[in-house]
């Protein structure tokens, strides 16, 4: 069984990024605050809670960071 999760960048400065997540481009389920000096540190606003499409929107978007150095703007997860 395959996974799927998209992300769009919707802030970043020096001490965190924001991505909106979810399995539905044109319906976010919510967003995560990654902390850009401790990534494991992330967190959806507002909840407890760690929903895949959420880990799977932080992972990409890490993985390009560490790349590149920079945040991408938008995030798709397959697998």
């Amino acid at each position: 069984m395959g996974a799927v999760a998209y992300g769009s960048r919707v802030h970043a400065d020096a001490r965190a990024v924001r991505y909106t997540f979810g399995v539905d481009p044109a319906q976010p389920e919510g967003e995560v605050e990654i902390p850009v000096e401790d990534v494991d540190a992330w967190s959806v606003v507002g909840s407890d809670d760690k929903p895949s499409a959420a880990r799977y929107v932080v992972v990409k978007a890490y993985r390009h960071w560490a790349k590149t150095g920079e945040w991408p703007e938008r995030v798709l997860f397959q697998s």
